[in-house]
């Protein structure tokens, strides 16, 4: 029998990052990072984020995944084509952090 084991922490590093925040069914805001993958060099939307340190610029979200923002915040075009793809919902339904 063959057993996988899942990675316990997996490291994502985003350019032309952003932050954006939606709000849920029960009105709770929830954000998410976005950006450009550097190491996978493709457009990147996070689960939800549940610890960010400004000063570190870095962040986990929900599936465990440490997200390290590199440079100034912006848009990435393709990223913010996936989120309005998964979601359904246009990029103006979004609120940006920068």
């Amino acid at each position: 029998m063959t057993v996988w084991k899942a990675e316990k922490t997996k490291v994502v590093n985003l350019n032309r990052y952003n932050i954006i925040e939606k709000k849920g069914s029960d009105g709770i805001i929830i954000r998410h990072f976005i950006g450009n993958d550097i190491d996978r060099y493709g457009a990147r939307v996070s689960t939800a984020i549940q610890e960010y340190d400004e000063e570190t610029k870095s962040g986990i979200t929900a599936s465990g995944t440490k997200y390290c923002l590199h440079g100034e915040p912006g848009l990435d075009l393709d990223a913010i084509y996936l989120l309005e793809q998964g979601t359904g919902k246009s990029a103006s339904y979004f609120t940006f952090k920068w």
